[in-house]
């Protein structure tokens, strides 16, 4: 026994200082990974918080003009004479800071004829030869038909 402990070499305490600088390498590198670990949870975590606010944002621009422009839209509408017949003829007109893409829609005799236009749209329907109720609608890119009524 004695001869195998006089073949190993003699530790040091030189030896055993060199040591330290790679242990704290290795921690530090475990750190790193960690902290990479971290950096990409936040960062995917940030996508989708950036993603959120972006979606709002856009409800908020898209749907502000269209319920500020309720304020702003004349419409009228009547029934017309023309030489072969009666129609229906409705105008809207919506503007609030820009013109809207407005939708205008008029019905006579169950036929509705429509019109587009910014600020204003104009729409008459078919042509009928009976005398009837003139009715119209009008909405903001579409006609909404909530706002029907009936005018001759």
């Amino acid at each position: 026994m004695a001869d195998f402990a006089a073949d190993l070499p003699e530790v040091t305490k030189d030896d055993i200082v060199y040591m330290r600088p790679y242990k704290r390498r290795i921690h530090k590198s475990a750190e790193r990974g960690r902290s990479i670990y971290d950096m990409k949870k936040l960062m995917m975590n940030g996508k989708k918080i950036l993603a959120v606010l972006t979606l709002m944002v856009m409800v908020v621009c898209a749907a502000a003009p269209a319920v500020d422009a309720a304020d702003g839209i004349n419409a009228t509408g009547s029934r017309q004479r023309a030489s072969d017949g009666y129609y229906s003829y409705t105008v809207a007109t919506g503007y609030r800071g820009s013109g809207l893409n407005m939708a205008a829609g008029a019905e006579y005799f169950g036929q509705w004829g429509f019109g587009y236009g910014n600020p204003t749209a104009k729409a008459s329907s078919p042509k009928s030869g009976g005398l009837g109720d003139a009715y119209h609608a009008y909405g903001v890119i579409t006609v909404d038909f909530d706002t029907k009524w009936r005018a001759n």
